[in-house]
């Protein structure tokens, strides 16, 4: 349960970051710039331009919002295989459709978050909606473990 708020937060800073993107106040030029970083005995050099262009930079700030959001469901999947609650066999209530989303969205997440986000307009749309199911089923989640004494809040 302790990483649930770090993952949600990492995904509300991605969708920042490609709001910033689409609406220019986050711009390529200023942000693809030279760059060398020292590491230990050794320097690390990155091209002076990784993007030519803002739709560049727009398309990977919406496949980082995916990506984000994919780590942020795996997260939360874990979470309810340690708290020991099952994939319901049938939906009876709230939690056991939350509970069932988490593990569709994390297992289809494990095998398909990278580099899909941005090939489209309607991949963006739905990654803007992804971060609120998923602070939902954290919600749900941790009131599930309080409910049946699993240790819920981090």
């Amino acid at each position: 349960m302790q990483y649930i708020d770090t993952a949600i937060v990492r995904v509300e800073f991605a969708t920042k970051l490609m709001q910033g993107a689409e609406d220019g106040s986050v711009t390529v030029e200023s942000l693809d710039k030279p760059l060398s970083i020292e590491m230990g005995h050794g320097m690390w050099v990155l091209p002076d331009r990784v993007l030519t262009s803002q739709d560049e930079l727009i398309n990977a700030c919406q496949n980082f919002v995916t990506m984000a959001y994919g780590a942020a469901a795996i997260t939360l999947n874990r979470c309810r295989e340690e708290m020991g609650v099952a994939v319901p066999q049938t939906i009876t209530t709230e939690c056991d459709q939350w509970v069932a989303l988490v593990y569709q969205i994390a297992m289809r997440s494990r095998t398909t978050s990278l580099g899909l986000a941005g090939t489209s307009r309607i991949r963006c749309v739905s990654a803007r909606l992804w971060p609120t199911f998923v602070v939902a089923a954290g919600v749900l989640l941790k009131q599930w473990g309080a409910e049946h004494g699993s240790g819920a809040a981090p």
